[in-house]
């Protein structure tokens, strides 16, 4: 009787190995109105985020305004009214994810100027609201 047991929960596990969803295999994805879309590859194009090439294989397009976030190399970057001075700027941008807790969302912001000098910008959201930015002082 315990050989029996033993034999069915190792084939039901073997089994389940192989019947792993593929959306869980794929690590980046782009979420936009329509739903997630797993993906092997994102490349960006100047006005586009260009899908290189989705898990069947399928190349896709999308335009910015299309997309609410997306996930590339482990990191989460969602759609987010811009802060600039404590004004909404007209466009949206790609906050990266840093860290959330207790429905507060911490976000980083890079920026480059024309000599190339990169200016880290931190922004605290609750949920998609602006709740602050937040600076060294």
């Amino acid at each position: 009787m315990k050989k029996s047991t033993i034999t069915l929960i190792l084939v039901l596990a073997f089994a389940n190995v192989f019947s792993t969803p593929n959306y869980l295999t794929s690590s980046e994805y782009v979420e936009t109105e329509s739903g997630i879309i797993f993906v092997k590859s994102i490349r960006y194009g100047i006005n586009n985020f260009i899908i290189a090439e989705t898990d069947e294989g399928v190349k896709l397009t999308l335009k910015q305004n299309e997309v609410k976030s997306y996930k590339k190399d482990g990191k989460i970057f969602k759609q987010l009214n811009f802060y600039k001075n404590g004004n909404m700027c007209a466009a949206c941008a790609f906050l990266e994810q840093v860290y959330t807790k207790a429905g507060y969302t911490l976000y980083k912001y890079l920026t480059y100027n024309s000599s190339g000098k990169k200016t880290t910008n931190f922004y605290l959201f609750k949920g998609d609201r602006f709740e602050k930015r937040v600076t060294k002082d």
